[in-house]
């Protein structure tokens, strides 16, 4: 069941953006950005790359590079269809991407990671140690306004209204929970500073 303060504050309205340790990030120049589907993440990730003159890395793009780490590992031209559609193939698929993320992190140095893969690595208890130690903006676009934005999205890309609904109802809905337990723990790493963050000027509301 869920309360009506739950309903409104995250279902209906709104929470406020904001950003943890945002000290880290002018002192590494690494930065992991995490919301919803269609919350505006890719925008304020391209945004922050080109105001602070770092790199950029979204998740979704790792995923090519994903399978051909799995095709050299197995030696195969073309992984079978099915390969990470079950519970171990979808924790292989984002121990890869912890991987390829601390490598781009160790060669590039400075960057703007985002993406729903970084609550799915934390669901996986995969790149804890990297996401404590570097900051993170968690985005607070309501359940409703993520919809209004992602399903016509989707329904561009070729899906049915009803169809569409469907899915980015449920599939957000996973990962408004994946994305609230890992808000939870990093919120209480301890030392933790968190401010409100402002997605026009692009630094943390003093």
């Amino acid at each position: 069941m869920i309360s009506t303060q739950t309903l409104f504050e995250g279902y209906l309205l709104s929470d406020k953006t904001i950003v943890c340790d945002w000290k880290k990030f002018e002192r590494s120049g690494v930065i992991f950005i995490v919301g919803l589907s269609a919350s505006g993440k890719s925008t304020l990730g391209k945004l922050m790359s080109y105001h602070h003159r770092i790199g950029y890395v979204d998740l979704d793009d790792l995923d090519d590079e994903i399978i051909n780490y799995h095709e050299e590992k197995l030696n195969v031209e073309e992984l079978p269809d099915y390969y990470f559609y079950n519970e171990d193939g979808m924790k292989k698929f984002y121990e890869t991407m912890n991987i390829l993320v601390k490598d781009k992190i160790k060669r590039d140095k400075h960057l703007v990671i985002e993406g729903i893969g970084i609550a799915k690595m934390f669901e996986y208890n995969l790149g804890k140690q990297i996401l404590k130690n570097n900051s993170v903006i968690f985005l607070g676009t309501s359940m409703l306004r993520s919809a209004l934005r992602g399903i016509p999205r989707n329904i561009g890309m070729g899906s049915t209204v009803k169809g569409a609904a469907t899915m980015f109802t449920l599939g957000n809905r996973e990962i408004k929970n994946q994305i609230h337990e890992f808000k939870k723990w990093r919120l209480n790493v301890p030392n933790t500073n968190v401010r409100p963050f402002n997605i026009h000027s692009l630094v943390p509301n003093d």
